[in-house]
């Protein structure tokens, strides 16, 4: 748990069984604040989480980014063994996670996949409504000017290449060694000593 002025983050875990059981019963009311619906397993990242779905269940929660959700209120309760559960959470909206929390559910009803072994990652963003600042209008609430935001930066970062997911793969980092440590001729024909840059992740001739 995380406080600001304007809102408290919560980080926890969701069975992805729960997730596709909201979904069902919910449908695309769940990701009326998200910036996409669901896009069908035919584009290539959905596949890639069908395909973990399916092959891979015990690995989701480390290959899979999770889910944002935004909150109007929510409760928790201390278990038996002290850790803090969320029990009940007040206007559940997925802001970014779309794409998981469809596949969990596409998945399993189109491949009789098991979630039972899948784990999401989820931050809940607990907006405080009573913390808007006065130059808000009055009608407009605080969640009205944050949450559209959250979505907005959420899935415009730096967009990731499969070349940059393929830097460490052969033969990159083996072409990256051996361009510290064999010279570069003198372009200008003395004996200048001088090395190559293998540029094997984009980015680090910057750095």
């Amino acid at each position: 748990e995380s406080n600001n002025k304007y809102y408290t983050t919560y980080l926890a875990f969701v069975s992805g069984k729960m997730l596709a059981d909201l979904y069902a019963h919910h449908k695309t009311r769940l990701l009326e604040m998200n910036v996409r619906v669901f896009l069908s397993q035919r584009v290539k990242v959905n596949k890639g989480i069908r395909d973990t779905i399916r092959n891979e269940p015990g690995m989701f929660c480390a290959y899979n980014n999770g889910i944002t959700v935004y909150a109007d209120e929510i409760e928790t309760i201390i278990s038996k063994n002290g850790t803090l559960k969320i029990s009940v959470v007040k206007d559940f909206q997925i802001v970014n996670g779309g794409q998981t929390t469809a596949s969990l559910y596409h998945t399993r009803k189109s491949h009789k996949a098991s979630l039972d072994n899948i784990s999401v990652q989820m931050k809940i963003m607990v907006i405080h409504e009573s913390s808007k600042p006065d130059e808000i209008e009055d009608s407009m609430r605080l969640s009205e000017i944050l949450v559209p935001k959250i979505g907005k930066f959420s899935n415009t970062q730096n967009k990731v290449q499969m070349s940059d997911l393929n830097a460490n793969d052969p033969p990159h980092p083996e072409l990256h060694s051996i361009s510290l440590k064999l010279p570069a001729p003198d372009p200008t024909g003395g004996t200048l000593e001088s090395y190559w840059f293998y540029e094997k992740s984009r980015g680090s001739w910057d750095e």
